[in-house]
This record gives C-alpha cells, sequence and structure tokens, in this order.
C-alpha cells in the first residue's frame, strides 16, 4: 500500500525531470540555429552561390538547419526579415522579408531588394514546437521561439589600401596632318591664242585628329631660404693722448722770471672698430603641388566567385574618405590574355554592359554618374566571360567628376 501511494509521485518526479532536460534541450537547438544563421548572413562578401551573404535566403535557412538538425528544423521554421535597427522607442519595424521562394521582397513595394545599406540588420527567427512524450502537463505541445539580429557591414575593406600615385591625366593636342597642294596644269591650245588654261585639281580637305600627348606635371620647386652674411660697420672708440699745457708760477720780484710748468691732459682718438650685421640669403626648399591626396581610397583587388583556380570577375573596393560627395564618371581598365569582359557593377547595380563582349582595354565614360556620399565605401566588379586570374590585370584608373582619380597598377 505505501509503494502504491508513492509510486505516482515517484514516476511524475522521474518523467518530469526527463521531459525538462528535452525541452531545455530543444531550446538550446533553437536559440543555437537562430544565432548562427543570423552571424552566417551577416558576413561580408558574396557566398557560394554568387550572391552577397545577407541576400541568400537559402544559405541562410541552411544554416539554420544544420546547427539545429538535432530536432528536424525544416525550411517553415526559418523566418527572416531585415530592419534598420531599434528606434528611439527601442522598436525595430522589418522593410522586407524572404519569402518561400528564398528571394528578399521589399514589403512596401513588393520588388526584390539587391542590396542593403550599412547598419541594417538581418534578423532570423527560429520557431519549433515541442511535444511532450509524457503528458505531464495539460497540453501535448510547447512552443519554442528564438530571434536574433546582427547589424550588416555590406562594403568592408579588409586589406591594404595602396599609396596613392599622382599619376599624370593625358591631355589631348591637335596634331595636323599633311593636305596636298593644287597645282596648276596647263592644257594646250591652237598655237593662234596658244593661252594657257588652268584645270584644277581635288584635294584632301584637312581633318584634325586628337592625339593624347602626355604632361609632366613638375613635383620639386626649388624655393630660397635665407641665411646670414656679415656686414662690417665702423663704431668709433676713443683713446687718451696726452697734450702738455703751460701753467704760470710766482717767483721773488727780484728775479721775476716765470718757469712753465708742463700738465698733461686726456684727449680722446678715435678708433675703428668692426662689428658684423646679419644679411639673409635663400636656399631651395621642396615644395610639392595641390592633389586630391586623402580624399579617395582603393582596396587591394581580388578575385569573385572562384572556379578551378581562376576567378570570373575582378572586385575592388572604392571609398569615399571626406565629408564631401562625389560622383564616378568612368574607368579605364588594362588586362592580358584573351578574356573578354561582360559587364560592369558598381556595389551590385550594372552600370555597364558590354555587347558584344569587350576585350582588353575597357574604356568607359557612364552616361549618368554614381553617387558616392561622404564616407561612401562601393565594390567594383569587372565580369568577364570566363575564368580570368587576378594578376593578369595589369592597369586599373577610376575617374570622379571633382577632377580626381584612382590608379591601380601602371599603364
Amino acid at each position: 500500500m505505501e509503494f502504491a501511494l508513492a509510486l505516482p509521485f515517484f514516476l511524475l518526479l522521474v518523467f518530469g525531470i526527463m521531459e525538462m532536460g528535452r525541452l531545455i534541450y530543444y531550446y538550446s537547438n533553437v536559440y543555437s540555429a537562430s544565432r548562427d544563421a543570423a552571424r552566417w548572413g551577416a558576413a561580408a562578401g558574396l557566398s557560394s552561390s554568387g550572391t552577397y551573404y545577407y541576400l541568400d535566403c537559402a544559405g541562410i535557412r541552411s544554416k539554420a538547419i544544420r546547427s539545429g538538425v538535432a530536432i528536424g528544423l525544416t525550411m517553415d521554421d526559418i523566418e527572416i526579415d531585415y530592419d534598420s535597427g531599434p528606434d528611439s522607442n527601442g522598436e525595430a519595424t522589418p522593410f522586407a522579408h524572404c519569402t518561400s521562394s528564398n528571394v528578399a521582397i521589399n514589403n512596401s513595394t513588393g520588388l526584390p531588394i539587391t542590396s542593403l545599406a550599412l547598419g541594417d540588420r538581418v534578423v532570423v527567427t527560429v520557431n519549433r514546437n515541442f511535444n511532450f512524450v509524457v503528458p505531464v502537463l495539460n497540453r501535448a505541445d510547447f512552443p519554442l521561439t528564438s530571434t536574433s539580429a546582427r547589424t550588416l557591414i555590406t562594403e568592408l575593406d579588409i586589406m591594404s589600401t595602396p599609396p596613392w600615385t599622382n599619376t599624370p591625366k593625358p591631355t589631348f593636342t591637335r596634331t595636323p596632318t599633311l593636305t596636298r597642294t593644287p597645282t596648276e596644269t596647263l592644257t594646250p591650245t591652237p598655237l593662234i591664242s596658244n593661252t594657257p588654261t588652268i584645270t584644277p585639281t581635288f584635294t584632301l580637305t584637312p581633318t584634325e585628329t586628337l592625339t593624347p600627348t602626355i604632361t609632366l606635371t613638375p613635383t620639386i620647386t626649388l624655393t630660397p631660404t635665407i641665411t646670414l652674411t656679415p656686414t662690417i660697420t665702423l663704431t668709433p672708440t676713443e683713446t687718451p693722448t696726452r697734450t702738455a699745457t703751460p701753467t704760470a708760477t710766482n717767483t721773488p720780484l727780484y728775479t721775476n722770471t716765470p718757469t712753465p710748468t708742463p700738465t698733461f691732459t686726456d684727449t680722446p682718438t678715435p678708433t675703428l672698430t668692426f662689428t658684423p650685421t646679419p644679411t639673409r640669403t635663400s636656399s631651395p626648399t621642396a615644395t610639392m603641388p595641390a592633389s586630391c591626396d586623402g580624399t579617395l581610397s582603393l582596396g587591394n583587388p581580388y578575385g569573385g566567385q572562384w572556379s578551378g583556380g581562376y576567378a570570373t570577375s575582378w572586385i575592388v573596393g572604392i571609398q569615399n574618405t571626406t565629408n564631401n560627395k562625389v560622383n564616378f564618371q568612368g574607368f579605364d581598365i588594362k588586362w592580358t590574355g584573351s578574356e573578354m569582359a561582360t559587364s560592369a557593377n558598381l556595389a551590385g547595380t550594372t552600370i555597364k554592359s558590354f555587347s558584344p563582349a569587350q576585350s582588353s582595354p575597357a574604356l568607359v565614360t557612364l552616361a549618368s554618374t554614381v553617387r558616392f556620399n561622404n564616407w561612401d565605401y562601393k565594390n567594383f566588379e569587372l565580369v568577364f566571360n570566363s575564368g580570368i586570374n587576378v594578376s593578369d590585370i595589369t592597369y586599373a584608373k577610376f575617374y570622379f567628376d571633382n577632377g580626381c582619380f584612382l590608379v591601380y597598377g601602371s599603364q
């Protein structure tokens, strides 16, 4: 009887401990899945599918499923949203989400998004129902939810920046071309008049062609520096000289003969001395011409979408490091080999499509400039029709509307 009375409480304690352990294990997997998926989506660069990590909805869901494989997570258990972080009230409103077809859609427009701004967040929510093996409580399942958010660094230069070089821009000068001069041709006439007639000959009209010539800009200018040169100045100095002055003395009347007594008096005599006076002279000082150094920076290039040891795109980071706005105007890129360029992208948006594909070099002036806001960073990507070694890019130059430019390699 005592055993029968104590058995229910004993079983309740044993199975309760088992179910609580399973519940904690389930929640740990749900939490780890949301956290790992958010961290994977906030990574910088391109994923193995060729898209940015934060836009790879399938990759984010796959990462969450791999982290929660012990509890059998599915694609439907994972929700992916995007927001701009909490506001002043501590609330965050999502502006986009990932659909079940793994496409990121803007909530307001319903259109796919191609990029996010620096500071936006990827938010991953994992939902999973916990089922009790033993009905310890009245309900058969218990919902578990975990939400993790990570701030995105969409464009980050993780390599060193090459030093800025002051490469002169080519200037176009007109080069004259040789043209033919009309010559007079004599046409014989009957001997009665014997008058020559002038027959005009057609000549080519000269056309002016623009030939770029490189003008070298002076780098060092000699500026005079002042040095001291002594100058002689005369200063009078007094030197005493003795002179005799007669003085009368009285003698007895019977003689009454005055006897002069000499008296010595010091008289100053001028003496010339020399005192140096400083005089300023000049010596050269180096000065440098004005430049755009410090306003723009260029990251080390690297390859994207690697396949068989070669990359199908050449990527380099460009940043405006001032509080002013500049506009990107065009680029000039040269490479070795037979690879053909198919398009050029900036911050994930195509700014130039080559049809047919372009061989080296690619000299492009954009029809409309691209704005770089203050401290703005964008990745420039040149896409090729086949794999190319990154070292084959020998020269790249990027132009801006304020007269500044960035150069990689040498021409």
